[in-house]
């Protein structure tokens, strides 16, 4: 199954005729990822939990933070509500952090009270279970919100004190502030990406772990990157593509601007499967994706060591002059 149509190879000006993105694209990113109130539907009172260990790096966050679990009045700290409808006022963003089973009805229940939503739970497409997916896609269309995940990391932007990763200090880094974005569909190679530029001192501007894209996907997050000015470099880890014209369109803007450099999984058949396995995307041929980088000018990396090795290269070089484009 290929990636991308003959009409996208041949005519690279195509793919600014066929996507119009929603206007009120960056303004909603920004809810996500500057927002002023969160709502943290599965909040726990202990970091034995995953939405323990969320809500506590939440303390640190400098806007308001509305944990939502019924069986407490109090968590950390903080008041604790019974549901998302109890919560006093609308929130940019709510976290869910509940068995996938109930992600449909709670996000109904989301409609006037968010922006965005990042759903950490896993249980979808990446395990067969491709309907219950696509009744979340729909629902949170039909509530007007957009979606990052399920199955994610969710974001680290250390610039507004915003960390929703589940894993704890002591076994996920959070490298210092700096200029590098990191875009990961994978959350262990996320993991890993901030594990490599923590130890080589390299700092991060944001990090998005975005699993399985049922809405806000790596060319959304392309496009606000672009603009952001934290960020000079951006790095990609991507297993699959969901829509190809889109993808190319958004990192060929975006590598016009700032260094983009792409590592891609699933160069074999295996591989392949293996992603299908962690997102439930399918891959398609790495050959016709490797040529269209190639076409675009846009970089790939060979491996994880290579890079790394650019990354440090450019972080360390900061503002980019953009190439000359490819004869």
């Amino acid at each position: 199954m290929p990636l991308f149509t003959v009409n996208t190879v041949q005519q690279s000006h195509y793919c600014y005729n066929i996507y119009m993105p929603m206007a009120n694209h960056k303004t909603t990113l920004d809810s996500l990822f500057k927002p002023q109130s969160i709502a943290l539907i599965g909040a726990a009172h202990t970091e034995e939990k995953l939405g323990g260990v969320i809500l506590k790096s939440l303390l640190k966050f400098k806007g308001k933070v509305y944990p939502v679990n019924p069986k407490y009045k109090e968590l950390m700290g903080i008041k604790a509500y019974p549901s998302a409808a109890d919560v006093p006022e609308p929130v940019d963003l709510t976290i869910i952090m509940r068995p996938a089973a109930e992600v449909p009805e709670i996000i109904s229940g989301l409609r006037d009270k968010t922006k965005v939503i990042i759903i950490m739970s896993s249980g979808f497409a990446e395990i067969g279970e491709s309907r219950l997916q696509n009744e979340i896609k729909k629902i949170g269309k039909d509530v007007g919100v957009r979606i990052l995940g399920p199955n994610c990391m969710g974001i680290y932007n250390p610039y507004h004190r915003l960390d929703t990763f589940f894993l704890p200090d002591n076994r996920l880094k959070r490298p210092k502030k700096g200029n590098v974005a990191l875009v990961s569909q994978s959350g262990a190679l996320l993991s890993c990406l901030l594990g490599a530029l923590d130890a080589s001192n390299s700092g991060i501007s944001k990090a998005i772990g975005y699993g399985n894209a049922i809405d806000i996907d790596e060319a959304d997050l392309f496009e606000y990157l672009a603009e952001d000015r934290r960020t000079d470099v951006v790095i990609s880890y991507i297993e699959s593509v969901g829509d190809g014209r889109k993808f190319i369109e958004k990192a060929n803007a975006l590598s016009k601007k700032k260094p983009l450099l792409i590592l891609k999984s699933g160069k074999g058949e295996s591989g392949q499967a293996a992603a299908f396995s962690h997102t439930g995307r399918l891959a398609g041929r790495y050959e016709v994706f490797h040529s269209i980088l190639k076409q675009f000018g846009i970089q790939e990396a060979e491996d994880f060591d290579v890079l790394m090795d650019a990354t440090k290269a450019l972080a360390y070089q900061g503002k980019f002059t953009p190439p000359a484009p490819p004869p």
